[in-house]
């Protein structure tokens, strides 16, 4: 299974901006494959706040929505656990309780999910649950924290061998500036950790990728913004920090550093390290789209008007969906040439690209949400 997208549009309220004349590649039109109402019980919506999705190769699609009276801030009354066949099926939805309103739902490779525990009152613990693809608790891991970290917060998490998972948090006192990785056994036991310095206020973009494995170790790579200075207050450092995982260690390499010229929005790293950063300067007029070798060396750039909220995923070819604004999705070859684009009919919370190469999204609906799969044209 791989996460080709991750996405959640934020801020994707209102009417999305058409594409404008003489943006790259061909205009294409999408259709729908197929279409499947998932609706809310009754006085309830759905939030898709922060979410994760994963994508399998037979096309299962794996994500989280989370039950209560309509506001992110709400009190979370059950979260929905949804697999969906590639026809659209609906395969499993059970729903558990007593989740984080502000955290994501992370669908992991193999079909399980990883969730953190409501942290009334903020207190300096961090509790994160994985559950299996019926709702079944595979396992609970709770962590203590020290004084001043009751902010903390699940941001992204994968599956690795033998039934263990690495999760990353951010904690502090709010906005924060520090992560915190953690291996977790088949148990839900630590059995190794590592914190990182990040830039204070922007450590909700920083994410987890996997790694093509070496002869005897996983490997696993963290995109951020570096540490250092406030939002908005240049110079940046955008950093790939990468983790090799043997059993119940991990060694940290150096960081390489990507970007320096603005805030890292979004990422995509492909399983060999090629990467694409979503990069907005402090005058927050325009995006960045940049393409890294392996090595981390810059290749193409590509400059848009706006500062519009965007997602990136990769394939392991290097071929790139990149989502701008809650409509408008532009593909890209490995070396950053356009390829074509569309815009989706309705604005999207979610959106993950599909083996085939079809769109799978996550549109609103007025008594739930509704998923399509779509199909260039």
């Amino acid at each position: 299974m791989f996460r080709w997208a991750l996405a959640v549009i934020a801020a994707c309220s209102g009417a999305a901006a058409a594409f404008a004349e003489g943006e790259p590649g061909l205009l294409r039109r999408l259709e729908p494959r197929w279409q499947t109402e998932i609706p809310a019980e009754a006085g309830l919506k759905f939030s898709l706040h922060k979410g994760r999705v994963a994508v399998a190769e037979d096309g299962r699609v794996s994500f989280g929505l989370k039950l209560g009276s309509g506001s992110v801030s709400d009190e979370v009354v059950r979260s929905v656990l949804v697999t969906a066949a590639g026809s659209g099926e609906i395969l499993q939805r059970p729903t558990i309780g007593d989740v984080e309103p502000d955290a994501p739902i992370v669908a992991l490779a193999g079909g399980d999910f990883v969730v953190q525990a409501a942290n009334p009152g903020r207190r300096n613990i961090l509790e994160l649950r994985r559950h299996a693809a019926d709702g079944r608790l595979v396992f609970r891991s709770i962590r203590k924290l020290g004084a001043g970290e009751q902010n903390n917060r699940l941001l992204d998490a994968l599956a690795l061998a033998n039934g263990r998972t690495i999760a990353m948090s951010e904690i502090g006192l709010g906005p924060n500036d520090t992560l915190i990785v953690d291996v977790l056994d088949p148990a839900g036991r630590s059995v190794w950790s590592y914190r990182m310095r990040v830039l204070l206020g922007s450590e909700f973009y920083s994410r987890l990728y996997m790694l093509t494995p070496d002869a005897r170790r996983e490997r696993v790579a963290i995109s951020a913004n570096g540490a250092g200075r406030l939002v908005g207050d240049p110079p940046y450092n955008t950093v790939l920090q990468s983790i090799a995982v043997t059993g119940r260690t991990g060694t940290v390499a150096k960081p390489v550093t990507l970007a320096n010229d603005g805030e890292m929005r979004c990422s995509a790293l492909a399983p060999d390290g090629r990467a694409v950063l979503g990069i907005v300067p402090s005058e927050a007029t325009s995006t960045i789209l940049r393409w890294y070798d392996a090595s981390g060396r810059p290749g193409t750039s590509r400059t848009f008007a706006g500062a519009d909220p965007c997602v990136i995923a990769m394939r392991a070819d290097g071929v790139t969906l990149v989502a701008r604004a809650p409509q408008k999705i532009m593909i890209f070859a490995a070396d950053g040439a356009p390829l074509w684009r569309a815009e989706l009919p309705a604005a999207a919370d979610m959106i993950a690209w599909m083996p085939e190469g079809d769109v799978f999204a996550i549109h609103g609906a007025e008594s739930g949400v509704r998923i399509v799969r779509y199909v260039p044209r």
